[in-house]
């Protein structure tokens, strides 16, 4: 009644109980270290670590020869009470399936496989759940710390997969399968579910896609025998050595036994054990070797320096040559260590003619719509091959399929995908049309190029590429605001600040979708003339300090010209959002209407500078004409709404006309008003009362003028002083001590002024001299022109006098 052994309660696969009631070690779980026990998708899972190594092996001597086993990853059949191999529909498979569990009867007709973690040298396994994933963590002694993903993904094309190898640096993975002796490829790559969302169920979002298989051929048509091929194949792995450019383009399957799963030969089902029920003795291990001969045809064939072996695995390693196509046939014995040997066998190699598959790599697009046009182009494949040195003979033929999204996007011809040569290399490269304020995107998938063969999965024959995909998408960048105005402006002039409700209409944010957000203001842009009766001009006229402009968010216009300004005038408003320029975006736009300000006519008037209405004037000395600028006033409401023009006067003489020798003129001077044209008598003064009429034309009409506006003014000539005038004698002389001098007529033609002042006015000299001390008595001159002096005695030398004559006219 003692608890069962431990032995006793886990019995592997075929397990037998030996004479003395032990339980016997298997021979495929040799080594076990460690073993974990784990629940998934409603199943329960045992893990048997393995390590048989010694600490002193190296990784390569351990796991190189095939001494050290993978790790077993085995499941409990509830139908059988026993752990075996797992299962291939699990628990929650089968509720998925069917609604429900299976019975023990057809569970026994599940097909079951072998699970075996390559780690090494195993110590230990931990089960872990994390971020709604699983994952297996191993403690490897030759390999360290390893994370495995625990997860599952149906693939078909295989019937007993036996063994897989991969490439981390490219996308494929080989599979063979026992029960069909199959290679099968399977690609790791995006699946895409009915609504073309990728689907998340597979590591990275990278699920296993059945591509292509191939079978072991069993009869060969031509001689009726067995081809040997893929017969017994139980490994794959993949090969970089000698390959263009260190990619992977080798793949070596292999058969024999699984060596990892037993000592070194096949397992003996019943081994000896000794007469007295010791432990049986394991069967000593012997090694095999295989000897390839050439029997003729490999001449050019096969890669120079290279040769065609066979390792111990029975697995066939040759090179083929470049572009070389052919046969050649080979004897192969086998032989073992201790001197066994087995009969020849004859094979023969086909190097069949292939189709290479096409290649390229793709590159997303964004396309600017500030670079629209109703046709565009762009690259979105590089390195377009139609296969290894294949491009001089089918590069002609290669042509584009594909799957895209969002059709709305396009409009007019379908996007093409099209084979060109840029700048000497060859691209893919795609013609579509958009409308030019579209944004959004679109993914091109399951793009496949395709060359002018066919595809061959017996001789490994690829005419199309492996799927591509990328992305199209347009910047969604800002587009101008706008506005509509309701109607064009009419005011008059001087009509102070005037509101329009409702001016402006279908203000727009911009016609991209993410702008109805954005906030859009307005403001004044420029202002231009476009026609004028009086030549009002535009600068300045809705600017303060006189002019104002405001168009708010609601669409109300609110301005005020500046005044005296009249005629038509083209407004420019700027309206911009706050959506920015990032991506070639647009945030301003301005939009023009016309502005009218009515003319209004200012009633006629106009002054002179004084008040009491009289101009003064200096009598004239001569008969000339003499001119009064800008003496006429005109008011400043007529200059700043008229200007220059449309203005004239009429004089009329009502007193004293004889002052004027013709009658006297006025006329606009185009500065403040007018300027007076008089003719005056010589020498005559006094006051003439004369009319001055402004007549101005209509600036609502130009045709008609308005009531004239008649001013009286006094034009009064005043007597003015004329200067006096004289000559002199430029030299005078005298003798040293020569007594007091009297010169008569050294100053002459000595006059007070004018005519007129001859009789009234009396003249005198001022003298001044220099050097002062040459004189006893200093020179003078009297009005008449009488130089008296008396010079120093004793004294010589030469002074200079300055006279100047004066009158008493006053100024």
């Amino acid at each position: 009644d003692a608890p069962p052994s431990l032995q006793d309660t886990f019995c592997f696969p075929t397990c037998e109980v030996a004479e003395d009631g032990a339980t016997r070690p298997v021979d495929y779980l040799r080594g076990a270290s460690d073993m974990l026990s784990f629940e998934s998708s409603g199943e329960t899972y045992l893990l048997v670590s393995q390590s048989i190594c010694d600490d002193l092996s190296s990784r390569f001597l351990c796991e190189g020869h095939g001494a050290q086993p993978k790790s077993a990853v085995l499941q409990w059949d509830r139908s059988l009470g026993r752990f075996g191999e797992l299962m291939t529909v699990t628990a929650s498979r089968n509720q998925e399936l069917r609604g429900g569990g299976l019975t023990d009867l057809e569970l026994g007709t599940i097909r079951r496989a072998a699970l075996r973690i390559d780690s090494g040298r195993t110590n230990h396994f931990q089960f872990l759940g994390l971020d709604g994933e699983q994952y297996l963590i191993c403690s490897s002694i030759t390999r360290g710390a390893i994370m495995y993903r625990w997860s599952f993904t149906e693939a078909a094309g295989l019937g007993g997969g036996v063994g897989v190898g991969s490439d981390d640096g490219d996308g494929r993975v080989y599979a063979v399968g026992l029960l069909t002796d199959s290679l099968a490829q399977l690609v790791r790559e995006t699946v895409y579910d009915d609504t073309g969302k990728a689907t998340r169920g597979c590591p990275d979002n990278k699920c296993l896609v059945y591509r292509s298989s191939m079978t072991h051929a069993r009869v060969d048509p031509a001689t009726g025998k067995t081809v040997e091929g893929l017969k017994g194949v139980r490994r794959v792995r993949t090969s970089r050595a000698g390959c263009p450019g260190g990619r992977q383009c080798r793949v070596v399957a292999s058969s024999g036994v699984q060596s990892d799963e037993t000592p070194c030969s096949s397992p003996v089902l019943q081994p000896p054990t000794s007469p007295t029920g010791a432990a049986p003795v394991p069967p000593p291990c012997q090694t095999v070797s295989f000897t390839v001969t050439p029997l003729g045809g490999t001449e050019g064939l096969f890669a120079a320096n290279s040769t065609v072996s066979m390792d111990a695995r029975g697995a066939l390693s040759l090179e083929v040559a470049g572009q070389m196509i052919g046969s050649a046939a080979f004897q192969i014995s086998l032989a073992d260590s201790l001197g066994g040997t087995s009969n020849l066998h004859r094979l023969e190699v086909q190097v069949l003619l292939v189709n290479k598959r096409p290649s390229f790599e793709t590159v997303n697009i964004v396309v600017d719509p500030a670079a629209w046009q109703p046709r565009q182009e762009a690259i979105f494949a590089y390195g377009v091959t139609a296969g290894e040195n294949e491009d001089d003979v089918q590069a002609s033929g290669l042509s584009f399929s594909f799957e895209y999204d969002n059709p709305e996007l396009f409009v007019g011809a379908f996007p093409e995908l099209r084979v060109e040569v840029r700048g000497g290399q060859r691209v893919g490269v795609i013609y579509f049309s958009t409308n030019q304020i579209a944004t959004g995107g679109s993914t091109f998938r399951n793009i496949v190029l395709s060359d002018t063969a066919t595809n061959s999965a017996e001789d490994g024959s690829f005419a199309d590429s492996f799927p591509g995909n990328f992305s199209f998408s347009i910047k969604d960048s800002n587009t101008a605001p706008s506005f509509v105005p309701l109607f064009d402006v009419v005011v008059s002039e001087n009509s102070g600040m005037t509101t329009f409700e409702g001016f402006a209409t279908q203000i727009s944010k911009g016609q991209g979708a993410g702008e109805s957000s954005q906030v859009v203001d307005f403001s004044l842009s420029s202002v231009e003339l476009v026609s004028s009766a009086v030549g009002s001009s535009a600068d300045g006229l809705l600017s303060p300090p006189e002019g104002f402009f405001a168009l708010y968010r609601n669409g109300t216009l609110r301005l005020q010209p500046a005044q005296y300004r009249s005629g038509t005038f083209r407004v420019f408003v700027k309206v911009q959002d706050d959506g920015g320029l990032a991506d070639g975006g647009v945030d301003t736009s301005f939009v023009p209407f016309l502005l009218t300000v009515s003319a209004v006519d200012a009633p006629p008037s106009f002054s002179v500078a004084r008040s009491d209405g009289v101009i003064l004037v200096r009598e004239a000395t001569s008969l000339e004409p003499r001119e009064l600028p800008s003496v006429l006033f005109l008011s400043q409401e007529i200059i700043d709404s008229r200007g220059p023009g449309g203005v004239s006067f009429t004089v009329n003489v009502v007193s004293n006309s004889g002052l004027f020798a013709s009658p006297p003129q006025a006329f606009a001077d185009g500065v403040v008003g007018g300027s007076l044209l008089l003719s005056l008598q010589p020498l005559v003064t006094g006051d003439a009362t004369v009319t001055i009429t402004l007549l101005q034309s209509s600036k609502v009409n130009p045709n008609v003028i308005l009531d004239p506006y008649p001013l009286e003014v006094v034009i009064r000539v005043t007597n003015v002083n004329s200067p006096p005038s004289f000559a002199i004698q430029p030299l005078h002389q005298c003798a040293e001590d020569g007594g007091a001098q009297t010169e008569v007529g050294f100053a002459y033609d000595v006059t007070v002024g004018s005519a007129d002042e001859v009789l009234t006015q009396r003249a005198y000299f001022n003298v001044s001299v220099t050097p002062p001390d040459l004189f006893d008595v200093l020179p003078r001159l009297d009005s008449a022109g009488t130089l008296t002096y008396t010079p120093a005695s004793g004294r010589q030398g030469v002074a200079s006098v300055v006279a100047q004559l004066f009158d008493d006219g006053g100024t």
